[in-house]
This record gives structure tokens, sequence and C-alpha cells, in this order.
């Protein structure tokens, strides 16, 4: 409160209470500034923030597994896909579905 009684010093950007280090004047965003972390983060933007992903990626076999086995699978769905929509495979997935509408409309008249 000393600096809201002298008008000629500014107000410094650290608390008086504590014993950390000058926040950098980033403008409107200063108050969002973290200092240091929760001891227990309540809200869930808090637990994304200090969850440890790096330490999961470096130290974790799935990350691994999972782009190798990406790069592994992606030829395979590309050929099912390729395959997929042939023009005569649509052509006969076309009749199939003709000949069903037909059945159904006969069944049902």
């Amino acid at each position: 409160m000393n600096w809201f009684f002298n008008k000629n010093k500014p107000p410094s950007n650290s608390c008086e209470c504590d014993n950390s280090p000058p926040i950098p004047n980033f403008g409107r965003f200063q108050n969002f500034v973290r200092r240091r972390p929760m001891k227990y983060p309540y809200t869930l933007t808090a637990k994304v923030a200090q969850f440890p992903l790096l330490h999961y990626i470096k130290h974790n076999w799935v990350w691994r597994y999972y782009i190798g086995g990406l790069i592994l699978s992606a030829p395979v769905f590309w050929y099912i896909t390729k395959i997929t929509n042939s023009p005569e495979n649509v052509a006969r997935w076309a009749e199939i579905k003709r000949r069903e509408k037909e059945e159904h409309e006969h069944k049902f008249k």
C-alpha cells in the first residue's frame, strides 16, 4: 500500500509479500500470467495446464507404436478405400440396392 500514497514511485510488478521475481508487463494480459502452479488443480483448465504430457510422450510405449501403426496401416486403408469407391463397385452396389427396393415394394403392396 506504500505505493498508493507515494505519487513519485510507480508500483512494481512483484508482490511485496513474497519473494517472487517481477512479472513482465504484457499489457492487458498482465493479470493472466501464472506465477506458480496450484497445490491441487480444481478446474479442468488447470488440470490440463499441469498435465505432464511430454513425460508421457517420452516414457510411454503407446505413443511410439501409435505413430508406427498409423504409418503401417495407412496404405491398407487407402487400398480398401480405392477398391470400395471404384466405378464398377459403385455400379454393382446401385444394382443391389435397386433389387432390394423392388423386393421390398413387392412384399408390401
